[in-house]
């Protein structure tokens, strides 16, 4: 099962080979997208890429923290709290393409049907989301909830921002466990349907351990056990930041 093969990773030090997953997941994409729905995509590329802003050049950057995790695994639970003990500014990257769509425009017309298709919103676009996101806030931590779903979107992430994560957090949760919170938790949203879900964990088991694998062989996972309440999960993840001792002593934080 893919928890063990995650439980398997985090103990290994062999480097992943980027090419070969990023070739994986392009694969994925092409055999669930159509070469009519591609042009679709293409067209939504387009929309975000040519409204793309410059970085500012001398920008500092902020210390990051990716949250990994399958859906329904409370990472957006545990990043709220982890913003409000510890100073970070969360950024979800499902909330920035539910945002897009909430606004009416063409380009959150396009996103809202792959999204209700269960599939992956093309890098470029919630990358650069992302990176909009992180200069309107302006923090110096910032929460990545969420994303990189797979190589492809590590790849454009550290491409089109310029830097990689310092610490990766990957949130570990059964599946089954996943199922109830999500079909519990009623927030109205279009994917929130069994079918939806089971298409979510499937790329979420076939893309996502990729992303774990290459951030192990970097030595910046650090896993936490999903199960229990949100307060007992809370306590784990209030251990490991305590513990990083150098989130404070850097000096650009």
């Amino acid at each position: 099962m893919w928890r063990r093969r995650v439980g398997a990773l985090l103990l290994r030090s062999q480097p992943a080979s980027s090419s070969t997953a990023a070739s994986s997941c392009q694969r994925l994409r092409h055999h669930v997208l159509p070469s009519e729905e591609s042009l679709a995509l293409n067209r939504l590329a387009r929309l975000f890429t040519s409204q793309a802003g410059s970085d500012g050049g001398d920008t500092q950057k902020p210390f990051i923290a990716f949250v990994l995790g399958g859906p329904g695994s409370g990472k957006g639970t545990q990043c709220t709290k982890i913003a409000s003990d510890f100073g970070f500014a969360h950024l979800s990257a499902g909330d920035l393409l539910r945002h897009e769509i909430a606004s009416g425009s063409e380009k959150g017309e396009l996103i809202l049907d792959i999204i209700k298709e269960g599939r992956i919103v093309p890098s470029e676009i919630t990358v650069e989301l992302i990176r909009k996101a992180m200069e309107t806030k302006n923090a110096k931590r910032v929460l990545i909830d969420g994303f990189p779903r797979c190589e492809e979107n590590r790849i454009a992430f550290e491409k089109i921002v310029g830097t990689e994560p310092d610490i990766v957090i990957f949130f570990d949760c059964p599946e089954d466990e996943m199922v109830k919170r999500l079909l519990g938790r009623n927030q109205g949203r279009v994917d929130d349907n069994m079918e939806t879900i089971k298409k979510r964990l499937k790329v979420f088991e076939s893309l996502n351990i990729a992303v774990v694998e290459y951030y192990s062989s970097r030595g910046k996972v650090h896993k936490i056990n999903a199960t229990g309440t949100a307060d007992e999960i809370f306590e784990a993840v209030r251990r490991l930041f305590s513990s990083l001792r150098y989130l404070n002593s850097l000096h650009r934080l």
